[in-house]
């Protein structure tokens, strides 16, 4: 990963542009055929010289066609959403915009709490998201 301070907002706000619409389309066609990804986050993505962004790592997937069995919540314990809903998108998204926030701030924004107070700390918890990208970005971030 570069240094944010040496990628102009000019870049970064194109990048981000891509990498949430790119993800979120992937998402949206796993929805279709009834998948849900449940590992969303950074080190899932791949960018090519071309900036495509792929959504890889599909071990955990759930099939939505399939009886599973949702007592459990699968997926990366920092990136989990407060209320998860193992069997929905919005489990995915939310970690879509988590990631979005590690992507523009340098650090995934839980960095600094302990680990077993997440889920208490996240339920009163006012993300923002860094004046590195546009206020268009910023917006759309926080929608996720």
């Amino acid at each position: 990963m570069h240094p944010l301070d040496e990628i102009a907002i000019n870049k970064l706000d194109p990048l981000m542009h891509r990498i949430i619409h790119d993800i979120a389309s992937a998402l949206y066609i796993l929805e279709t055929k009834q998948i849900i990804h449940r590992d969303v986050k950074p080190a899932n993505m791949l960018i090519n010289k071309n900036a495509v962004v792929k959504l890889c790592d599909f071990g955990i997937c759930g099939d939505l066609t399939e009886k599973l069995d949702f007592r459990t919540v699968e997926g990366t314990f920092e990136y989990l959403p407060p209320d998860p809903e193992p069997d929905a998108i919005h489990d995915d998204m939310w970690a879509l915009g988590i990631s979005s926030l590690e992507i523009v701030s340098g650090q995934h924004p839980f960095t600094d709490w302990i680990p077993n107070e997440i889920p208490f700390k996240i339920l009163n918890w006012e993300p923002t998201v860094p004046m590195t990208v546009s206020y268009e970005i910023q917006q759309l971030i926080l929608h996720l």
